[in-house]
């Protein structure tokens, strides 16, 4: 299956100095450490990324670890409770292209239009890409309170 974990976003969309700009190769690592949303979600099934989906996940934070593995919180519902998620990603050797997700609550129409196009490009059809900006996130778990 390919489900595409473009669930995470597009590309890393970085909060710097007020404002956001899309970060698409030669990145120092750690400066992805901290707060992040999740924006958009795709596969080429559905079911997977829909309400009460396997893979319908909202990412509060991401954090470098010493052997530059990266920690994920993430949020999900399970039985319509927000449930907390931890994920360890290790480094697969290649020049760190991570396309995963969104330091900003949304990001603009522009973006998700390109990511919708490359969803296509790789298979995956419009109608199975979610807008995460439109339903629960799960914000109010965060420690920030933020709905």
């Amino acid at each position: 299956m390919k489900l595409l974990l473009l669930c995470l976003g597009l590309t890393l969309v970085c909060a710097q100095e007020g404002n956001s700009d899309v970060v698409r190769s030669n990145f120092d690592i750690p400066e992805i450490a901290g707060e992040w949303y999740s924006i958009l979600l795709a596969s080429d099934n559905r079911e997977k990324i829909e309400e009460n989906g396997s893979m319908r996940v909202f990412v509060e934070y991401i954090d470098v670890l010493e052997n530059s593995s990266l920690l994920f919180k993430f949020h999900t519902k399970v039985n319509g409770v927000c449930t907390e998620l931890s994920l360890v990603s290790d480094s697969t050797g290649e020049d760190g292209v991570f396309t995963i997700s969104s330091r900003e609550p949304d990001t603009s129409p522009e973006l998700k239009s390109e990511f919708v196009e490359i969803c296509q490009k790789y298979g995956v059809v419009k109608e199975n890409v979610i807008d995460l900006t439109k339903v629960d996130r799960c914000l109010q778990e965060r420690g920030n309170g933020v709905a």
